[in-house]
Parts: structure tokens; C-alpha cells; sequence
């Protein structure tokens, strides 16, 4: 895993940092998906503790924009997040639908040490293939079933979740 540098990774990242600053608001009534004719995936996802089986953090809120480019790749990511007890440690797709738990699809951080207080991490990473897939085939499985997939963010208070949303 690795994230994107050159000029082509700052310039989509000035666009999705650009969309994060105007929707910082965290009120999505639901989850946004879209698909382009090019086959990338575009994904808003509103995070909240009350997503993770088992409960997260209740006072916990986080707005994720994600952008999958199975051409070259790559999962661009944007998340601001606010009020999380502990510190932030991971951020990760799993592949599982609403309510239940299963494998880590992409990691987009590991192991890291933001506050959760509030803060906005944003970046591009590698997927690898896994599962007998290849990064592509990843990619587009999430593109066309994003409701099997979840996005969810750990702390050292929540290991096991501290916030949640489902793709679709």
C-alpha cells in the first residue's frame, strides 16, 4: 500500500479535499453511489457509530468521499471525522452486507495515530488483488455491488469499529 505522489495524485486530491471543505456538514440522508460510463466509482458515505454490529462510538460522525479507478488501481479517499473517543488508528473497506461483519477488502491506513477529536485524512492507495481476484476485478466488484461492502473507521477506544457505513 502505498499513496499517490506526483502531480496527477495532488490534483485529485485538490478536487476531493474541494468537495470535503463544501460538504463538511455530515447530513447525507443516505449513501451516495454513481458509476461512470468509465467504470469508476464514485461513493459519499455517511459514517456513525450506530452502523457497527455490536455498537461503535454513539457520539462518533465521519462523511467519506470515494473514488475507484479500476484502470489504474486506485481508491482515492477523503474522510473528516469529528467527536470519536480514542485515538483514530484504522480505516479499511470490508466486504459484507449492513449489519454483519467479513473480510477487509482495501486498507486505506493501518496502524496510524490521528486524533479523533476532529480531523480530515485524505489519500490515494494501491489495491492489490486478493481473494483469486485481481485489483481491477476488486475494484469493479465493489462498483457494481457497492450494498456488499461497508467502510469502517477504528480507534484505540473501538477497535473493532468506531464508525461504520455501507456503501449502497
Amino acid at each position: 500500500m502505498h499513496y499517490l505522489d506526483g502531480t496527477r495524485g495532488r490534483r485529485r486530491l485538490g478536487v476531493c479535499l474541494a468537495f470535503v471543505s463544501s460538504m463538511f456538514v455530515f447530513v447525507f440522508p443516505s449513501p451516495v453511489a454513481q458509476a461512470s460510463s468509465a467504470g469508476y466509482g464514485y461513493f459519499s458515505v455517511q459514517l456513525t457509530g450506530h452502523e457497527v454490529p455490536g455498537g461503535g462510538d454513539p457520539t462518533g460522525q465521519g462523511l467519506v468521499r470515494l473514488d475507484l479507478d479500476p484502470g489504474h488501481e486506485l481508491a482515492c479517499f477523503v474522510v473528516p471525522w469529528r467527536k470519536l473517543d480514542g485515538t483514530v488508528t484504522d480505516f479499511r473497506l470490508y466486504a459484507a452486507p449492513r449489519g454483519r461483519e467479513g473480510p477487509q477488502w482495501i486498507d486505506f491506513f493501518t496502524d496510524k495515530h490521528f486524533p479523533g477529536a476532529e480531523n480530515t485524512v485524505s489519500g490515494c492507495v494501491h489495491v492489490t488483488g486478493s481473494h483469486g481476484m485481481s485489483p481491477q476485478d476488486k475494484i469493479q466488484t465493489v462498483i457494481h455491488d457497492p450494498s456488499g461492502f461497508y467502510l469502517n473507521m477504528h480507534s484505540t477506544e473501538f477497535p473493532k469499529g468506531a464508525i461504520r457505513g455501507q456503501l449502497g
